[in-house]
This record gives structure tokens, sequence and C-alpha cells, in this order.
């Protein structure tokens, strides 16, 4: 047997069982995530709630407000505190403010982040559609290393159809786990659900490469097909 094409089978056995074993484990861990998702959103959402409070001082000073003079200074301070003048610091409003040396001091306290369970299962259920998507991925991938593996040729037809599942394979994971990943990071710090659709440039890249890699593998099968019909 030709050493280059041993090596193959072998590396292509190899990534099969790895991917597999990866591919059951996230499924795994997928099964448990919509699980605990689920159970967490159909429990009533006072069960459980998780109340973030954290507080802000900000100290303004430089030239600019050694320019202003110091009774305009303590006014500004005095309407802040009569709730006059509305300031807020990460979207809470400043509670306190006061004149310090050379500069304003403002201050709030207020709920940063608010969590109940139903809030969680479905951060529980947005990982596990992340996970589901790996799963997808790490099938095909193993699809391919057992075509690779199995092979008398990595040119032949089932090798390239695998490769083509498998950079497709990756196109939604690149699109659905950063913009899933983004929802849930909203979730656990704002506590609001908010969408922004992104992808991950790094699988898309990936997928790009394997294209390119099922165009070279075609051209390479059309010139042996061509140098068979030769012989």
């Amino acid at each position: 047997m030709n050493k280059t094409k041993r090596t193959i089978q072998v590396i292509g056995k190899v990534c099969r069982i790895i991917s597999t074993v990866l591919m059951v484990l996230t499924a795994i861990g997928a099964g448990f995530a919509l699980t605990a998702g689920i159970v967490m959103a159909v429990v009533p959402t006072n069960t459980l709630e998780v109340d973030v409070k954290g507080s802000t001082e900000i100290e303004v000073s430089g030239k600019l407000v050694d320019l202003i003079p110091e009774d305009a200074v303590k006014e500004y301070v005095k309407q802040i505190e009569e709730g006059t003048t509305k300031v807020t610091l990460n979207g809470q409003l400043v509670t306190d403010a006061e004149a310090g040396a050379n500069s304003i001091i403002l201050k709030s306290d207020g709920t940063y982040v608010y969590l109940n369970l139903r809030k969680l299962g479905i951060v529980c259920i947005i990982s596990s559609l992340i996970a589901a998507c790996l799963v997808y991925v790490l099938v095909m991938l193993g699809k391919l290393m057992d075509k690779l593996h199995k092979c008398e040729s990595p040119f032949e037809d089932g090798v390239v159809k695998a490769m083509s599942q498998f950079a497709i394979s990756l196109i939604p994971y690149a699109v659905l786990k950063p913009t899933l990943t983004a929802l849930s990071s909203s979730i656990l710090t704002t506590g609001n659900v908010n969408v922004n659709f992104s992808f991950d440039t790094t699988t898309v890249f990936a997928a790009l490469v394997v294209i390119l890699m099922i165009l070279i593998f075609k051209y390479g099968a059309s010139l042996q097909k061509n140098e068979d019909e030769t012989l």
C-alpha cells in the first residue's frame, strides 16, 4: 500500500475517533442544558430570583472643571440631588453628587442585573442550541474522516462529497454561535434580551479554506479519472 495513502487512512481513523468522542460529549452537554433550560423555563419565576446590585462613582475633574465657578458647581450638584437635573451612569440614574476639590463626584446605586429562573432557563436553552450546532459540525467532520479512513484514493467522489457537507455545516455554526453567545451574554449581564446578528470570521475563513480544498480535490479527481481512462 502506498505510504502516503496509508498515512491518510490512519490520520482519518484517529480524527474520526476523536470527533466521535467530542460529538458524544457535546451532545450529552446539550441534552443536560436543554433539559435544565426547559425545567427552569416552566417553573414559576418567583421560585428563584437573582438581583445583582452595584454602585458607580465617577469623579470629573481637569482644567475645564477648574474654569467653572464654584457657585455654578454647587448649584449643579444641588440640582442633581433634588432631581431637577437628571444624569445617568451605566444606564442608572445618579442618586448623589458632591463638589470635590476642583471636581464633581457623581454617584449611582441601582439594580444592574435582574434574573429569574425563566431567564436562566432561556440561557440554558440557548447554550444547548450552540452545542447542537457544534454536534452537527462534528458529525459532518466524523463522516469526512471516516471516508478518508476507508478510501482507496482521497480524490474519490465520496470524500469530496463529505468534505462539501463539512464545509456547509460550518456556515450555520459561524453565524449562530456568536449571535447566540452575544444573546446569552446580554441576558446574563443586563437581564435584557438583545439580539445582534454577527458571524465568526475564523470559522467563515475555515469554511472558505475547506471549499478551496474541495475545488483542489475535484481537480485532482478529474486528473485521476483522465489518467485511468488513458490507461
